[in-house]
C-alpha cells in the first residue's frame, strides 16, 4: 500500500510541473519547452492514476453492495454514462479506433462534466470561491456589472431603463478553447465503465484545474481568461490581445487603517455606486504566503500560544501558484466569473498531437470557457514585498484609572 505523504508529495511535484509548464507556454520563448514539461507532467499524473485505479480494483472486484463502492470512490454511474461510456469501450477497442470513435453517437455526459467541476472546487479552494458556473454548451453569458441594485421608485423613464441596461455585460465563452488529452490503457478499458470513468474525470480535473487556475488568477485575456491581476477598466489599453496588469498597490501592514482602505475602494462599484463587500479574499503564492504573510497576520496571543491568519476582519487567504512573486490579489471573489462548458456535440476524438505516447492511443475532449472580473474595482493587486510582521501591543492601564 502506498504511504499516503508518498502519494501527496508525488502528487505535488506532478502539480507543480503541470503549473511551470502551463506559465511556460504562455511566452512565445518558452512555449516548446513549456508543452513537453507539461506533456510528461501529465503523463506521469495518467501513470500514477492507472496504477491507483488497478489497486483499488482489486481491492473492490467482489464488492456488489453500491453503498459500499460509493463509500469507496467508485461513482454509481446514471443510465445515460453508463451507456455511453460502454460505447466508448468498445470503440476504443476496435481495429480502427479513430473510426470507431467518430462514429460514436452519444455526447459526453453533462452529468460527468458536473461531478469534475465538482471535484475540481475540492482540489483548487481557489476555484470554489468564485463564481464558477457550468455553461454546459451556452456561448453566451450575460452577468451584472454593477452587483446589487436597488429598485426605483416613482415614474419609469428612459434614463433608469439606460442605467440599468448599461449595467449588464456579455461573456464570449467560445473565446477560450480547453483542451484535454489523454490515453486509456486497455487494462482500465477491460474493468468496466465506472472504473473508465473515474481514470477520465481524473485527468480531466487535473488537466482542466491548473489551466483554470492559471487563467483565473492573472491570465492575459489573450485565448484564455482574463485574470484577477488584470486591468478591465473602460478605457484600458489592450495590446495584442492581452490586458495589462494592474498598478501594483504597495501595503507595508495589514493594520486596520490600511485594510479599511483597501475594502472602501472594493466597496465602490465603478460607476461611484457603494456596494457590501462580505468576507474578502486574500490570494497569495504559497511560498510568499510562509514567507511574508504568515509573519504578517500571526500574533502571540496573551495564553502564550500562536493564532495564525489575523485580520482586522475575516478573510480567507487561499494560497494560488498562479500568482506573481511578491504580489497578491485581494477581492471580492463572486465578482470573478468563470465558465466552463463542452461544444455541442460534446464527442470525444483521436488525437496525434502528443507524440510522447505514440504506442498508445490519445484521446481529446475539446470544450470551451472563459472567465473574468465582472468589474475592475472587484479585486485589487498588491505588491506585498515589504509587508512587516504583525506584533501585537498590550497597554497596560494602572488600576483606578
Amino acid at each position: 500500500m502506498t504511504n499516503p505523504d508518498v502519494k501527496q508529495q508525488r502528487l505535488t511535484d506532478i502539480r507543480a510541473h503541470m503549473s511551470a509548464g502551463v506559465m511556460a507556454m504562455m511566452s512565445d520563448d518558452t512555449k516548446e519547452s513549456g508543452s513537453a514539461e507539461f506533456e510528461t507532467a501529465l503523463k506521469d499524473y495518467q501513470a500514477m492514476i492507472t496504477e491507483e485505479i488497478l489497486a483499488k480494483y482489486e481491492t473492490t472486484k467482489d464488492v456488489v453492495d453500491s453503498n459500499i463502492l460509493a463509500a469507496r470512490g467508485i461513482r454509481q454511474l446514471t443510465s445515460n454514462e453508463k451507456a455511453y461510456y460502454n460505447e466508448i469501450i468498445k470503440a476504443m477497442k476496435s481495429t480502427d479506433p479513430k473510426a470507431a470513435i467518430a462514429n460514436v453517437s452519444l455526447a459526453f455526459p453533462t452529468t460527468t462534466i458536473n461531478s469534475v467541476l465538482e471535484d475540481i472546487r475540492t482540489a483548487h479552494p481557489l476555484l470554489d470561491f468564485i463564481d464558477f458556473v457550468n455553461t454546459t454548451a451556452v456561448t453566451k453569458w450575460l452577468y451584472n456589472t454593477e452587483g446589487e441594485q436597488a429598485a426605483v421608485w416613482g415614474e419609469l423613464t428612459s434614463a433608469i431603463v439606460t442605467e440599468l441596461d448599461g449595467s449588464i455585460a456579455k461573456l464570449d465563452m467560445t473565446q477560450c478553447k480547453l483542451s484535454a488529452f489523454f490515453s486509456i490503457p486497455n487494462d482500465i478499458l477491460d474493468l468496466g465503465p465506472e472504473w473508465v470513468d473515474i481514470y477520465i474525470r481524473s485527468t480531466l480535473i487535473e488537466a482542466y484545474a491548473v489551466g483554470l487556475e492559471y487563467g483565473v488568477v492573472d491570465g492575459t485575456g489573450k485565448n484564455m481568461p482574463i485574470g484577477m491581476t488584470r486591468d478591465v477598466s473602460d478605457d484600458v489599453v489592450i495590446v495584442a490581445g492581452e490586458y495589462p496588469r494592474k498598478t501594483a498597490i504597495e501595503v507595508t501592514t495589514l493594520d486596520p487603517a490600511t485594510v479599511g482602505g483597501l475594502l472602501s475602494t472594493l466597496a465602490t462599484s465603478p460607476s461611484g455606486k457603494p456596494r457590501t463587500v462580505g468576507r474578502p479574499i486574500l490570494v497569495v503564492n504559497p511560498v510568499d504566503y510562509y514567507q511574508i504573510v504568515f509573519p504578517a497576520t500571526t500574533i502571540r496571543t496573551v495564553e502564550g500560544g500562536y493564532a495564525n491568519n489575523v485580520l482586522p476582519i475575516p478573510v480567507d487567504i487561499v494560497q494560488s501558484t498562479a500568482v506573481p512573486s511578491k504580489h497578491a490579489v485581494f477581492g471580492i471573489a463572486r465578482r470573478y466569473l468563470m465558465g466552463i462548458g463542452l461544444t455541442r456535440d460534446g464527442r470525444i476524438e483521436t488525437s496525434d498531437q502528443y507524440h510522447w505516447l505514440e504506442d498508445e492511443r490519445v484521446y481529446k475532449i475539446k470544450g470551451f470557457g472563459n472567465g473574468r472580473p465582472k468589474d475592475d474595482n472587484a479585486f485589487l493587486y498588491l505588491d506585498i514585498t515589504n509587508l512587516v510582521p504583525t506584533y501585537a501591543t498590550i497597554q497596560n492601564i494602572p488600576l483606578g484609572e
